[in-house]
């Protein structure tokens, strides 16, 4: 029996050897865009952060993309195995992985990218944005 397990790991070396092809940043960057365009027409803020934070390929399949908050970590997890699934048929290699962090934002040019973001900027410009958003029971979505 433990030889019937030895000889089916083999052959799923083999045959990931076969499905395994290489790729270079520019085939990436096309597969992360067709991605944007195909499926998040109708996500406008997934397809948004997919578009100010680009993917960045590292050794052995690894893809990385930096954020810069937490909001946009969660953002990533909820769509993630979509966009590794859909770039690992379209790039026809089973090892990518990918893999999303927050860095430190030394970003001085105070760029605003979420609805949630906005809103709090403006809530400390002007904090009886608060209480509208209450009184009139708004929502981001």
């Amino acid at each position: 029996m433990l030889d019937d397990y030895a000889a089916d790991v083999d052959s799923n070396d083999e045959v990931g050897d076969e499905s395994q092809n290489t790729f270079g940043q520019d085939e990436l960057d096309e597969a992360w865009q067709k991605y944007i365009k195909t499926y998040l027409s109708d996500k406008p803020r997934f397809s948004s952060l997919m578009h100010n934070y680009l993917p960045i390929l590292k050794p052995d399949f690894v893809i990385g993309v930096e954020v810069e908050s937490t909001l946009q970590v969660e953002m990533f997890k909820e769509i993630k195995s979509e966009v590794t699934l859909f770039l690992r048929t379209e790039l026809e290699n089973r090892d990518i992985n990918l893999e999303v962090n927050e860095v430190a934002n030394d970003n001085t040019s105070g760029k605003i990218y979420t609805v949630e973001d906005k809103f709090k900027y403006l809530s400390q410009l002007n904090p009886n944005i608060i209480k509208f958003k209450q009184l009139l029971n708004l929502d981001f979505d």
